[in-house]
């Protein structure tokens, strides 16, 4: 019976690990190189830049409309996987100045004031009624 070389174990050991580490799940990514929201279809286009393309079963944007004085000129949703929904909301100003979280399973929708002179959570409440 031959028996192994060090030399043929190693080659054995790199060829079984190579094999077990190989996996093609890469996080998804547009053109530009920006992570791409696996629940969106494929081939549509991103339409949250703007105020007006926000997708209309959001329904907690109507609600930061109504609850913030300011003008919500363009969202950017964050996070719409799991049990949760988080969305940025922007005004003329350069950063996001409100964020809104949707708790799924409670129908519960917190906004939070995010700027530096914010105030913190501003809206914190179950909206059964309104989803």
């Amino acid at each position: 019976m031959k028996s192994w070389t060090p030399m043929s174990m190693i080659l054995v050991t790199v060829v079984a690990l190579t094999a077990c580490n190989t996996t093609n799940e890469e996080e998804p990514v547009n053109q530009n190189n920006e992570r791409v929201n696996e629940n969106q279809p494929v081939g549509e286009e991103d339409e949250t830049n703007t105020i007006e393309g926000f997708n209309e079963e959001w329904t907690e944007v109507a609600i930061v409309q109504e609850e913030v004085d300011d003008t919500i000129t363009r969202v950017d949703m964050q996070n719409d996987r799991g049990g949760s929904r988080v969305i940025l909301y922007f005004t003329d100003e350069e950063g996001p100045r409100y964020k809104s979280i949707l708790v799924k399973e409670e129908s519960r929708i917190k906004i939070i004031s995010i700027n530096e002179d914010g105030e913190g959570e501003i809206f914190n409440e179950v909206v059964e009624d309104q989803l």
